[in-house]
């Protein structure tokens, strides 16, 4: 995923996705008990969003780093553990991904369906804890 001909440039010089990743690196780098990252797979193409994924995914598993997560797309809290929807600053909900899924009737990318007052405007926190 980290790219060695980042490091011989400036940042202010590389593209969106190559700055997306120096900045994923320099979270990551002294290897963090807790990683909160504000939707980090934004603006990216999608095979650095899924090897982005794949790296947060493979963090937890060794049980010392925990990820949070901000994005507005349910399709992108599949593989975390649980997500929590937040509004207002308040959680709406925590769950496993596909049962929150389920709950709302939602297949593909998308937001949480308005109709629902307790999580209009919702925006999804996946939440991966270490196993």
């Amino acid at each position: 995923m980290f790219d060695t001909l980042l490091f011989t440039r400036q940042v202010k010089t590389l593209s969106g996705g190559q700055q997306r990743r120096v900045s994923l690196a320099a979270a990551l780098i002294h290897q963090p008990e807790l990683v909160i990252l504000d939707e980090p797979t934004a603006g990216v193409d999608p095979v650095l969003r899924q090897s982005i994924w794949d790296h947060l995914v493979e963090i937890t598993k060794g049980g010392r780093t925990t990820v949070i997560i901000t994005t507005h797309y349910i399709d992108e809290t599949k593989q975390a553990n649980v997500i929590g929807l937040m509004r207002g600053g308040r959680f709406l909900a925590e769950e496993a991904p596909g049962e929150l899924m389920r709950r709302y009737q939602l297949r593909t990318r998308g937001r949480i369906p308005e109709t629902s007052s307790s999580a209009k405007h919702g925006e999804a926190t996946p939440i991966q804890h270490p196993r």
